[in-house]
């Protein structure tokens, strides 16, 4: 099976704009198709708005049913659901069981186990379930890890440090928003949020050089009257005595700073999930005292990547690969699901399980006071 993924939207949120501009993109190797809304006026403003959407092409269901409407429907082969982690479980079980791959917006489960449940559902029906953390599909992500995994230019690594954090007001703060709301929002709030981020940065790098997760702790949390964290630092522990740190929050104004700290140099970016425009670069830097430890110089090396279509284009553009395989190659049935295709398609369940497993064992150390709580991967 060749040609485009038509590609459904559960919902017209906000988030759900910027998704379909992305796969708007002829790069992306998608194309929407449809979309549901319990207003169907929501629905159609959202596609006469929204750039590259056609609305004789994009079929609309709306009302009280528009959701199991759009599940149930042949207009399109995959779905897009950035429904809140509290209520989002059910629509995937529910869409993967109707034949439909789906990429799923961060935090991707309640629970560690809720989304091993999933990706048995995806793997039992011969389709893809992707997160849509979309850093690791640009080319500057797989140049750091190069230079990590050759160790020529940054030496060994013991420390990541992190911070992504935004400022949000007080009316986010105390739940108006869906992301510092438990009942029916993203109850891990902002450890869920920019913290999935830096989780996922520092799981990369490590693995890269094939060193595990064992625990993570909490070392400073502020939650909101709801009991969600809005503002936190974290530690991860990896074999070896290898750390991520991290600081994440709602109350800080925006930050997004990555660094890898090497023996000889360190990797640092500014802009990891919210890029400035191409070309897309890291900085490797090296501080040297001199002038009787007087004064400090810097070396520093800007690293041009490749120019590309920006990440949110390259993950529909990799779900697209994927999935169009699979169809190509499974048949619903557990023993059908082998193959290059499959483990492709396994390693990025993997590793956001993995980072799932740290977003629990972190909301595990905020109701015991901090504990460290150990990982198994």
């Amino acid at each position: 099976m060749t040609g485009k993924l038509r590609i459904g939207l559960l919902g017209a949120a906000g988030i759900s704009s910027k998704t379909a501009i992305a796969i708007a993109s002829q790069e992306s190797e998608c194309v929407v198709t449809a979309i549901s809304s319990r207003s169907e006026e929501k629905a159609k403003k959202f596609v006469k708005d929204c750039p590259g959407l056609d609305s004789s092409t994009t079929k609309i269901f709306g009302g009280a049913n528009a959701y199991n409407e759009l599940i149930q429907s042949s207009d399109y082969d995959a779905l897009y659901i950035p429904l809140p982690v509290a209520v989002k479980k059910a629509w995937i079980l529910q869409a993967l069981q109707n034949g439909k791959h789906v990429v799923l917006e961060k935090p991707a489960a309640l629970t560690a186990n809720d989304y091993q449940e999933m990706l048995k559902v995806a793997y039992a029906n011969g389709k893809f379930l992707l997160d849509g953390t979309m850093f690791p599909h640009h080319s500057r992500m797989s140049n750091i890890l190069e230079r990590v995994a050759a160790g020529n230019d940054v030496g060994s690594v013991d420390r990541i440090q992190c911070s992504f954090t935004f400022l949000a007001d007080e009316a986010f703060l105390n739940g108006n928003n869906i992301r510092a709301r438990k009942e029916d929002g993203d109850p891990h709030g902002c450890i869920g949020d920019v913290g999935w981020y830096c989780i996922r940065f520092g799981l990369m790098v490590y693995e890269r050089l094939g060193i595990n997760v064992i625990s993570a702790k909490v070392v400073d949390c502020e939650v909101n009257q709801h009991g969600v964290p809005i503002d936190a630092t974290c530690v991860v522990r990896f074999e070896g005595g290898k750390v991520l740190w991290f600081h994440c929050g709602f109350k800080t104004p925006l930050r997004q700073q990555f660094e890898i700290c090497g023996s000889k140099k360190s990797i640092l970016l500014d802009d990891l999930v919210l890029p400035r425009e191409s070309p897309s670069s890291f900085e490797l830097k090296s501080t040297k005292l001199t002038a009787h430890d007087l004064v400090t110089v810097d070396e520093k090396e800007t690293v041009d990547c490749p120019n590309s279509p920006p990440h949110e284009v390259l993950l529909w553009k990799t779900f697209q690969s994927i999935a169009r395989r699979l169809d190509a190659s499974t048949q619903t049935g557990a023993s059908e699901w082998k193959g290059d295709t499959a483990a492709e398609a396994n390693k990025w369940g993997a590793m956001s399980l993995l980072n799932q497993k740290v977003i629990d064992a972190l909301m595990k150390s905020i109701a015991e006071d901090g504990s460290e709580v150990k990982i198994i991967g």
